[in-house]
């Protein structure tokens, strides 16, 4: 799901944000500020679900429950 998301992104930073600035010059800028929160959100739970993985034992439960939030 996480790679789905990020896909979209770069499709929509690719040709959706083109598209409407030639239509209307600045018009994705705050569509892009979005986005980088979003990567910056990916990134963490990229983070998150390696240590998920990685955790065995006790830990993993609190592992989880961070990912979890």
């Amino acid at each position: 799901m996480l790679d789905l998301c990020r896909l979209h992104l770069e499709k929509e930073n690719q040709f959706i944000h083109p598209a409407m600035d030639a239509r209307c010059p600045g018009s994705s800028s705050g569509a892009a500020g979005d986005h980088e929160d979003h990567q910056r959100s990916f990134a963490v739970l990229a983070a998150q679900i390696e240590t998920v993985e990685r955790t065995h034992g006790p830990g993993r439960a609190t592992a989880l429950g961070i990912l979890y939030h």
